[in-house]
């Protein structure tokens, strides 16, 4: 060291001083470059485990909620409990596992995993909105409404934590605090009707009954429209013993407003609960005097009574002076008459219920239903002409519906203009889906047409189509034979049909007639008497045409005087065949 020491102190001044500035360069370059390589060795060993991780865990997740997606929840339950592995504090993956295991019905499972959501992410409302939910179901009240309170404290805004916190409050018996849920409620909102219904009922179970009282008369006061108020007050005075109370508050609320209709209705509840039928019904009509109580409404009340009109007949009068009534009040409102048309017919007044219809349609004329109700009125009073015309128009406002293009078929065949009849009821017949008896109409009805235009195959195509879908249909059947006796084909069939409506209803005139005519044409005269006898002798009556064929078949075993009495008979009532005049001229049948 000694003479190297010598050597370098040697050296000129500054030729010592360069080499230095030198020498310590290249020493903090190599220093500085081994640095580098050791961070850049560091770094590169440490990131590669990372890097993986975390790609390992978004496909895991990415493929996890996939299944999810498919409804492959076993394999999505998996793959989550993989990722899980990967990052256990992943509140995404807690929440999704908490989630998949509820859906199981495991639900202590789906706590520990809740929890663990909740713990990483303490304010997001859905994590313990899903653990409110599983202490719920098992019954774990105390925490369920714990975790409810904690949402309200963390969302203060909003309404529904404070409805739910109360609840699971109610549920844990814990009736104060739900109390005090609905006070912070009313405090943070304002005036709410239903949460001011609720706390009357949870004071009356506190036995709090003034309280409760007063804010139930302020409810029946603030909405009077709402009936359940009163009902509320009327439970809160019969369970307190001051049944009295409640009649005393209506009246005097009547006497202060007596135009309306609400307090109206509240005293009829009260007094149909008092079994006062006549005062519920004077306050009823009252209120069905207003405007003010609207007619939806009024139709509920209507609707009541006429449910109870075919066991208690007594409302059936009382509903028409009703409906007469809400048409006073409210002469434009088509729902008014359609209703009143409804109970009219229920008391069989049909051409009365035909104008009230009438009168609906001028301002519910897209009321299909209406129109419906109307053409089978107009059907049922044989009113053809009327019939046709309202068809007409309700198959112009109505061009898809069947009904319409029936009963315009059934008009036009009734008018003997059968091509026409047939035409609608072919178009209308296209159009039935899954309706059989409306099927078996047209079907039925298309038969009749055929046959009087003496297109026989449709006919028994048609007819046989109807019984194809209703073997046991009587008015297809008696119709069916009726036209096969009167050209005397396939007589066998016919009286088979025949038969058969008899078997269903033996005391039916037309039936018998159409059997005995049946027999008749196969000359069973003998067989053919009873039966024809049992029509003409019916309590119902007979038409000429049944009386004329009486005469025919006494004619044919040779009871002379019988036969002309039956064919007077027939001449004097109208409607027997052209040929009755004849018969009863030459004393002699004719076909």
């Amino acid at each position: 060291m000694h003479k190297l020491y010598s050597y370098f102190i040697c050296f000129p001044k500054c030729f010592c001083i360069l080499n230095i500035v030198f020498f310590l360069t290249i020493c903090a370059s190599c220093k500085q470059k081994q640095a580098i390589a050791e961070t850049n060795a560091h770094a590169i060993n440490n990131a590669k485990p990372l890097d993986y991780d975390e790609m390992k865990f978004k496909t895991l997740f990415f493929e996890a909620s996939k299944e999810k997606m498919k409804n492959n929840v076993e394999k999505a339950y998996g793959l989550f409990k993989e990722a899980l592995v990967v990052h256990p504090n992943s509140d995404a993956v807690n929440y999704e596992l908490a989630n998949i295991t509820r859906s199981f019905g495991k639900y202590e499972e789906s706590i520990v995993f809740g929890k663990a959501a909740k713990a990483k992410q303490p304010f997001n409302e859905w994590y313990r909105l899903l653990l409110i939910d599983n202490y719920h179901t098992l019954g774990k009240y105390k925490e369920s409404s714990e975790e409810a309170r904690s949402l309200v404290s963390i969302y203060p805004k909003n309404k529904n934590f404070y409805l739910s916190a109360a609840q699971e409050y109610l549920f844990a018996k814990n009736l104060n605090a739900s109390l005090d849920m609905y006070n912070q409620a009313l405090k943070q909102f304002g005036k709410d009707e239903n949460i001011e219904y609720n706390k009357v009922q949870l004071l009356m179970d506190l036995k709090r009954y003034t309280e409760a009282e007063d804010l139930a008369i302020t409810l029946f006061r603030d909405y009077p429209r709402n009936r359940k108020y009163f009902n509320l007050l009327e439970e809160l005075y019969k369970f307190t013993n001051q049944k009295g109370k409640a009649l005393k508050l209506l009246e005097s609320e009547s006497i202060k407003h007596p135009e309306d209709p609400y307090l109206h209705l509240a005293l009829a509840d009260y007094y149909r609960q008092e079994k006062q039928e006549d005062k519920a019904f004077k306050e009823i009509s009252s209120a069905f005097e207003s405007q003010e109580l609207e007619v939806g409404e009024k139709l509920k009340i209507l609707v009541s009574f006429y449910n109870m009109t075919e066991k208690y007949p007594t409302y059936k009068e009382q509903g028409m002076i009703l409906c007469q009534k809400m048409i006073s009040a409210h002469p434009k409102e088509g729902k008014a008459n359609a209703i009143y048309g409804d109970f009219l017919i229920r008391d069989q007044k049909l051409k009365e219920a035909v104008e009230q219809y009438t009168l609906a349609l001028q301002s519910e004329k897209e009321n299909y239903f209406l129109w419906s109700q109307l053409l089978i009125l107009n059907a049922q009073l044989n009113d053809i002409e009327t019939l046709l015309k309202n068809a007409n128009e309700a198959v112009e406002l109505f061009p898809n519906q069947p009904v319409p293009y029936y009963f315009k078929g059934f008009a036009l065949n009734t008018k003997k203009d059968y091509q026409p009849a047939i035409d609608a009821l072919l178009e209308g017949n296209a159009m039935v889906v899954e309706n059989k008896p409306l099927s078996i109409q047209f079907l039925s009805t298309l038969g009749d047409a055929y046959n009087s235009i003496k297109d026989y195959q449709n006919s028994e195509r048609h007819y046989d189509s109807a019984l194809l879908l209703d073997p046991n249909n009587e008015y297809v059947l008696n119709n069916y034979a009726y036209y096969l006796s009167l050209r005397k084909d396939k007589l066998a069939k016919a009286e088979k049909m025949s038969k058969l409506t008899l078997d269903l209803q033996p005391e039916n005139v037309n039936y018998l007639d159409t059997y005995a005519w049946i027999l008749f044409q196969q000359s069973k005269f003998s067989e053919a008497k009873p039966y024809i006898l049992k029509a003409v002798q019916s309590p119902e009556g007979s038409s000429a045409i049944v009386l004329e064929h009486c005469g025919d078949i006494h004619f044919k075993l040779n009871e002379n005087e019988e036969a002309l009495r039956y064919w007077e008979m027939a001449s004097k009532k109208g409607g027997a065949s052209e040929l009755i005049e004849k018969k009863l001229k030459e004393k002699k049948y004719y076909e």
